[in-house]
């Protein structure tokens, strides 16, 4: 069911929009008429306040002049300003002709004949009424009376209040003062009204004067007084109360106002209920939430106590004789912590009370907006981001120079000016199109450290906080992101995982850039990517990059590249966690990553006879195979001209392993040779080094550069404490050569060994040539017979044929004999070595019979060869080449 009714909305929003560009394109195909004034002009508004207060006016005064007939209505200027009132009021009348409205689909007419059957059908006849000066026509009652249709223009202040661009705190004010307003009105009239009656029968007398009815001024009296009176009374029949109407006319008047009133009363104050509930309903819910707080607070028994109080209770403590210091000291931080622990959750409601409306009146909003209506209304909010954005509007900036160099032609300031106003607002339009609305509650995590998404967001609106995690696992704040910042650039440029989190520190929202979006944005913006890296470089000074910047500087390739293949290789490293006493790098290993050491203790060591050798000891800072992760040559490195293309990889002398538990930066050989095809001068840099490193024809079994820590250093020279270390690495590498060159003279082969790899080897040689041989006469032969006749050429290629599955046969039954001599070779060398032990044992015991083992391999290698000169009595080959395999056999298997 939830399905559907998605569905069905997500169809009828699509039917919305198609509806909504048709009538668009409608309505630009129509030519709207001229002179219109539309219904949202600000002329409009403005020409309806200047109505509503001369309505206020004639509220006050006709009903005034009606009752009390005061002198001044027939002065000179009372007449002059009630036909300039008129006279406003019919050029209101004509106006209201060429005002568009709105129709019951939302759209904005524009068509006169409409316009004018709409409002001849509505208030026009009121408002043709009120305007004619009927009273010029004489002193009728009748004819006064119809002025008080002026009064109905009042009602265009609830129009305009409701056209007003204010917050709806404001509008609901205004609407309280409107209904005051009204409230006055009414008791206005009543009250001239009343006066009216009662001094037609100049009998009544007023509640003042019930004791002494001869005393009664009221008919006598100056104008204002008598105003005054029946304002007063009509008050009390506002409220219900007895004035003692004296003849009919009076009761009826007084019961139908008494009722009226109450209705009346009802809804005006009905309506200021409910309109001072919507001015309060924040601060009630506000207020809800703290009770709420502090009734939580008190359930999970935190004291509800200010610091005051909390140093009260301790001074009490201490005063009750408890003398042990630390008893107390718990005690008092318990109470401190409550203290600020209240406090903070108190301050973070009040925090985010100011934006929480915000952000549900921003998602509510957005939820019935169509698809379309949102992009417009991003685009709209994002325009101000991107203007307080500085990278944005430098990019700006340099294009309306480019296009103000085409705009020679225009001599108009004013013109040239709107142009380039035009040209910004496209630009900056056509760079929010691609942002989306996200919206963030207080603590959210819109990106974690380490994490591997690729988005990109701009601050609209709230505060974001950026932290960083350290090997320790300190979180650090390193800044606040205010609206108009942006975050997020790195993981975008470089694609590496995240090096900071950010939160929102209250409601937020947000401008987001996928990664998809960016690589369309920069084809039309391709210099965004270098502003946003200059950013990087100048902006981004935390810890981490500061040091992994001054580590790199400190290769020598890596010096004096500048800041882009420096930055580039900051965020190419990956980070490795290691264990304690973890093996980094292994003795003949490949060494193809280079090693910043950012955390822990490393040690390299080699093996002596059979035991560890630590050579160094590396802290953090140091680099490892800064040389040699890079080689791919061998050991003794000769010159780039001369070294060999297929040569194998350069293999580790040493090995790596962490001491303590330590973090490690990686850089591969193939992401080095990617940084250095991408920026030109470290490719210099690296070339150079390489021809350098090339020319020396040394091996560097110690590839490190070392960083000690300060405390190493004591009152030293730093510089000269440095330039020892190089002088002692210098040292122990030619140790290490050294050391390598005399275990390789020990590794050579014996005479014993290598000429019995020469038998082998020449055997191997002799069945090649003969399968050359046994090659070349099948050529011959089959070149002889080119010219014979089909049927003895078939018969002859089939013979040979056979010949040569023979021979085949023959070649598997030597290469059996083959595995067979090499396999005898090794059982006689084993055997040699166990008779020299014999030997000695003999001298010892001075005992010359052949032991039971002795006996047993000799058994076995005399069956041995029986089973060989068997197999070679099995070949199809003369008998000189039998001689020589039996004597090449006999020679490798004889017994002393």
């Amino acid at each position: 069911m939830a399905v559907q009714l998605e569905v069905d909305k997500k169809a009828s929003m699509t039917e919305f929009q198609h509806l909504r560009k048709l009538k668009a394109q409608a309505q630009l195909s129509k030519k709207p008429s001229k002179c219109m004034i539309r219904y949202s002009s600000g002329l409009r508004l403005y020409w309806d306040c200047w109505i509503i207060l001369l309505a206020i006016w004639n509220s006050l005064y006709i009903p005034y002049d009606i009752a009390f007939q005061p002198p001044l209505s027939s002065s000179i200027l009372v007449v002059v300003l009630n036909a300039l009132i008129d006279f406003n009021f019919l050029i209101d009348i004509f106006l209201t002709f060429r005002t568009t409205y709105y129709d019951v689909d939302g759209e904005e007419v524009f068509e006169a004949k409409k316009i004018a059957k709409k409002y001849l059908f509505g208030r026009f006849s009121v408002d043709l009424i009120s305007t004619v000066p009927l009273d010029s026509l004489g002193n009728l009652p009748v004819l006064q009376t119809f002025q008080l249709l002026k009064l109905f223009r009042l009602s265009r202040i609830s129009k305009i209040i409701k056209n007003l661009p204010m917050k709806e705190d404001i509008k609901v004010m205004i609407k309280v003062l409107n209904l005051v307003f009204m409230l006055f009105i009414y008791i206005h009239c009543i009250a001239c009204l009343d006066f009216l009656i009662v001094n037609s029968y100049k009998n009544w007398c007023p509640p003042l004067w019930y004791y002494s009815c001869d005393n009664n001024d009221l008919y006598t009296s100056s104008n204002l007084r008598q105003y005054a009176i029946s304002l007063y009374i009509s008050i009390l029949l506002f409220g219900g109360n007895e004035i003692g109407g004296t003849n009919e006319a009076e009761l009826a008047f007084t019961g139908m106002v008494m009722l009226f009133s109450a209705i009346v009363n009802a809804l005006i104050f009905g309506e200021m209920a409910v309109l001072v509930e919507a001015i309060s309903r924040r601060e009630t819910e506000f207020q809800e939430k703290i009770d709420t707080t502090n009734s939580a607070l008190k359930n999970l028994c935190f004291p509800l106590h200010s610091k005051s109080s909390s140093i009260f209770s301790c001074r009490k403590l201490r005063s009750q004789g408890n003398d042990d210091p630390s008893t107390n000291k718990d005690i008092c931080n318990k109470y401190n912590r409550s203290d600020t622990l209240q406090e903070e959750v108190r301050d973070f409601l009040i925090y985010t009370q100011g934006t929480l409306e915000q952000q549900e009146e921003m998602a509510q909003f957005f939820e019935v907006l169509s698809s379309s209506l949102k992009m417009e209304v991003s685009q709209q909010i994002f325009e101000s981001v991107a203007r307080n954005n500085n990278i944005i509007m430098n990019l700006v900036t340099d294009a309306l120079d480019e296009y103000s160099k085409t705009l020679f032609n225009i001599n108009n300031i004013a013109d040239k000016e709107r142009a380039l106003f035009n040209k910004e607002r496209e630009i900056i339009q056509s760079f929010v199109k691609y942002l989306t609305v996200e919206l963030k509650s207080p603590e959210d995590t819109i990106i974690t450290q380490n994490s591997k998404t690729r988005d990109m967001y701009y601050v609209a609106n709230g505060v974001c906080c950026v932290t960083v995690t350290d090997y320790e696992k300190k979180v650090n704040t390193v800044r606040h992101l205010l609206p108009g910042n942006h975050f997020g650039e790195i993981g975008m440029i470089y694609g590496t995982p995240r090096t900071a989190s950010v939160f929102s520190k209250n409601y937020c929202t947000l401008a987001k850039m996928t990664v998809e979006v960016f690589n369309e944005v920069i084809t039309d913006y391709p210099f965004l990517v270098t502003a946003l890296k200059e950013h990087i470089y100048t902006v981004y000074d935390d810890p981490m990059t500061s040091f992994c910047f001054s580590t790199l500087e400190r290769i020598p390739y890596f010096q004096g590249v500048g800041n882009e293949a420096i930055y580039d290789a900051i965020y190419t490293l990956t980070k490795r966690f290691c264990k304690k006493g973890e093996i980094i790098q292994k003795v003949d290993e490949e060494a193809t990553t280079m090693y910043i050491l950012i955390n822990g203790i490393v040690e390299i060591y080699t093996q002596f006879e059979g035991n560890n050798f630590v050579l160094e000891r590396l802290w953090k800072g140091s680099v490892i195979n800064y040389r040699t992760f890079w080689v791919k040559n061998d050991i003794f490195l000769t010159p780039m001209s001369q070294r060999k293309t297929s040569a194998q990889e350069y293999k580790s002398q040493v090995s790596i392993r962490c001491m303590t538990k330590s973090i490690l930066l990686e850089l591969k050989y193939n992401e080095m040779m990617t940084l250095v095809k991408s920026n030109e001068e470290l490719e210099k840099k690296f070339l150079k080094f390489q021809k350098q490193f090339f020319l020396e024809k040394k091996s560097y079994p110690l590839d490190y550069v070392m960083n000690l820590p300060e405390s190493h250093f004591g009152q030293e020279d730093i510089e000269e404490k440095y330039a020892a270390i190089k002088r002692e690495n210098i040292f122990k590498n030619v140790v290490m050569r050294r050391i390598k060159e005399i275990k390789e003279l020990k590794a050579k082969p014996k005479i014993l060994q290598h000429l019995e790899g020469k038998k082998i080897s020449d055997w191997k040689a002799k069945i090649q040539a003969k399968r050359r041989i046994q090659v070349t006469k099948e050529i011959e032969t089959a070149q002889q017979f080119q010219g014979e006749e089909t049927d003895k050429f078939a018969r002859l290629v089939a013979k040979l044929e056979r010949t040569i599955k023979a021979v085949t046969a023959d070649n598997i039954v030597l290469d059996n004999i083959e595995e067979k001599i090499i396999e005898i070779s090794n059982t006689h060398a084993a055997y040699t070595k166990q008779q020299n032990h014999l030997q000695v044992s003999k001298k010892s015991r001075g005992d010359g019979k052949p032991t039971r083992t002795k006996i047993q391999a000799f058994e076995r290698i005399k069956d041995e060869e029986y089973g060989v000169k068997n197999l070679i009595d099995g070949i199809d080959i003369t008998n000189q080449e039998k001689e020589e395999l039996e004597f090449s056999f006999s020679s490798q298997s004889s017994i002393p």
